[in-house]
């Protein structure tokens, strides 16, 4: 490897040097991430948050005891996930089901599901499922947990409160299962609507051929 690992398999500790640089080339080729394909593509951003969040998980299970430190960035990149996820399906459904297409800039997951599940209802033509309340309900606990994306990623939220007050416990291994149901629901959401669009749009531009 590249990196100056120590005995322990982590990062020497190092000091800025003049070789040092955020675009600096080194010489191993599978150190280069490639991100100028995604042009504003979502797809990078939102899987990239689960995969870390997953990589995390599997940290924390061998390293029990960083526990404690390694909640925060396992947390904000489960709730980015979703809200990026989230912010994702909106125009795609509006598109879907022909409304006007909005973009959703605010950080409150919960307005953002509340705008999303009866557009995921009315497109699958039926009532509101097990999944669909359980995904409301899940929501509703991250939401109380993390409202606006502060609570994971600082110390103290921008009126000087402590984060996660009253919060005592996290257990990882409860809070992992279900956000990643939470985020295998929203995922086949995604496909299904991928699907559907596509057809929409094939058979716009067929159609548009005739007439």
């Amino acid at each position: 490897m590249e990196f100056a690992l120590d005995d322990d398999g982590d990062l020497e500790m190092v000091w800025p040097t003049g070789a040092h640089g955020l675009r600096g080339i080194g010489q191993v080729w599978q150190y280069m991430a490639c991100i100028g394909w995604q042009n504003g593509n979502p797809y990078g951003p939102i899987q990239g948050y689960r995969l870390a969040a997953e990589i995390i998980a599997s940290q924390i299970a061998e390293r029990h005891h960083e526990i404690d430190l390694l909640i925060f960035p396992f947390g904000m990149c489960w709730r980015h996930h979703i809200e990026l996820r989230l912010k994702d399906l909106l125009p795609a459904l509006q598109e879907l089901l022909g409304r006007p297409v909005a973009v959703e800039t605010g950080h409150n997951i919960a307005r953002l599901w509340d705008k999303i599940k009866p557009l995921i209802i009315e497109a699958h033509g039926e009532s509101e499922s097990a999944n669909v309340r359980n995904v409301s309900r899940i929501i509703g606990q991250l939401t109380q947990l993390d409202k606006d994306g502060q609570e994971f990623r600082y110390n103290r939220r921008r009126d000087g409160r402590p984060t996660l007050e009253g919060i005592e416990y996290i257990d990882v291994s409860k809070f992992h299962e279900a956000m990643a149901g939470v985020a295998n629901f929203l995922e086949g959401v995604d496909t299904a609507i991928d699907v559907a669009l596509n057809h929409k749009r094939d058979m716009a531009e067929h159609y548009s051929y005739l007439y």
